[in-house]
């Protein structure tokens, strides 16, 4: 069994994190708990979740806003074995 609990997609996109305008007060905070996060993916920590947060909306922007496809349209879902 795996026994680490780093993200990988955290630590390469975090620096440019570092590069973002926050719009509000909330964002400020999660951007600030953001920049002195080491990656770990805790259970008890805030830090994953608005990292996932974070790569939805990413996701959301680059395939729906900028290429017009919705997730609906984006294929089948693999089912697991």
């Amino acid at each position: 069994m795996q026994a680490d609990h780093v993200s990988l997609a955290a630590k390469d996109l975090l620096p440019f994190l570092k590069g973002v305008t926050p719009s509000d007060e909330r964002a400020r905070q999660a951007l600030a708990l953001l920049a002195g996060w080491d990656g770990v993916t805790d259970k008890d920590r805030p830090e994953p979740l608005i990292f996932t947060a974070f790569l939805n909306a990413l996701h959301r922007i680059m395939l729906v806003e900028k290429i017009g496809l919705s997730m609906s349209e984006k294929g089948p879902t693999p089912r697991p074995r």
